[in-house]
């Protein structure tokens, strides 16, 4: 283990040569769902996706059969001439799904308006909002700027990431919106995407929201929350 310095703090992980910037592709187990408030005030959903880290996923330092499966996935999205020696803290290795997402539905319980009956198709009233790795990778590996707004944060800095923001009307979205879609070692800290409503029901004040994500091989992912508004 060694240590290194990030913003003033100490962090342990170690030096490694890293021919492709993804370092571990994983199968997605399941999801989950939590309630957040954006911005402090404006109630969302955020999505959390589950892996299995040691039996379904190939890192960057396997070898044999999980090694090839690797230098497929890198080779798939072009990721092949990273070619840096970095230092990774432990838990910080880029995580990123075997078989991406290709759609997304939401619907809910109860009447959401006029126009949502239960059981219907809310895609039209959310925003999904993630982050992807696939960007920088077509672009040669050039880092995104992202300067916060004045009124989200009291720090007002620039960044670089390597995660460029994907944003789009959940109905707008493609299969290549969400591919390299990033996600985190430690999944349980970190979400994998959010929806923001657009608007808030206007029916039914207590909502079961179901939200199923279907990935490339067809399998489905599903997940519950329920919501109470004012």
């Amino acid at each position: 283990m060694f240590s290194g310095c990030e913003n003033g703090k100490e962090q342990a992980g170690t030096w490694v040569y890293r021919r492709s910037y993804a370092m571990i592709f994983s199968e997605t187990k399941s999801i989950e769902l939590r309630e957040g408030y954006y911005n402090f005030t404006e109630p969302n959903i955020f999505c959390y996706i589950n892996f299995d880290l040691l039996s379904s996923s190939c890192w960057y330092n396997d070898t044999g059969e999980k090694k090839e499966i690797y230098d497929a996935m890198c080779e798939k999205y072009g990721d092949m001439t990273y070619n840096r020696k970095e230092f990774v803290r432990f838990g910080g290795e880029p995580s990123f799904q075997m078989y991406s997402f290709v759609s997304v539905d939401i619907v809910s319980n109860a009447d959401y308006n006029e126009e949502h009956p239960a059981g219907s198709s809310l895609v039209d009233l959310f925003t999904y909002r993630a982050y992807s790795a696939k960007p920088f990778i077509d672009s040669g590996y050039i880092k995104y700027e992202y300067e916060y707004e004045e009124d989200e944060w009291d720090g007002h800095n620039t960044y670089l990431l390597s995660h460029y923001p994907v944003q789009k009307k959940v109905s707008d979205l493609t299969p290549d919106d969400f591919i390299l879609h990033t996600s985190h070692y430690m999944v349980r800290e970190r979400s994998f995407a959010e929806f923001r409503f657009e608007s808030l029901p206007t029916l039914s004040k207590v909502h079961t929201f179901t939200v199923t994500f279907t990935d490339e091989r067809g399998d489905t992912f599903s997940a519950s929350l329920e919501m109470t508004f004012d």
